[in-house]
């Protein structure tokens, strides 16, 4: 009878990790929250100076309004305030003049009512 017991148990924790095994892929793997996305960033080096440039790409399924920040050496900010469709994209295109740049650091926040948390991103010039 103890044999008996073994198996029935065996058989019972094989079926139980299937049925756990089958739930995990029954559903979709992403929780289809779409979210904007920062493409194709680039720093140029001129010779008056920088140019910051990328994509903000907006994949939620709504029009997105983005306040984009910009900070060089702790100087007064530069601020643009964009919309950007659904599925959309905006190139934002930054020009820094060398004469502004004493310590080399740009710094771009990127913020949206939609997002909590800010995206940021530090540019070391030199």
């Amino acid at each position: 009878m103890k044999i008996d017991r073994v198996k029935l148990l065996y058989i019972i924790s094989i079926l139980f990790l299937v049925a756990l095994f089958a739930t995990c892929f029954n559903g979709p793997m992403a929780g289809g929250k779409s979210y904007s996305m920062v493409q194709r960033e680039q720093l140029v080096k001129t010779r008056n100076g920088w140019i910051i440039q990328f994509d903000l790409v907006n994949q939620q399924k709504q029009d997105a309004h983005y306040t984009i920040r910009t900070v060089v050496d702790q100087n007064q900010p530069y601020q643009e305030q964009v919309l950007v469709g659904s599925g959309g994209i905006f190139t934002f295109t930054q020009q820094i003049p060398a004469q502004m740049v004493k310590t080399g650091e740009a710094k771009i926040t990127i913020s949206s009512a939609q997002s909590t948390v800010p995206f940021e991103e530090t540019y070391h010039l030199y």
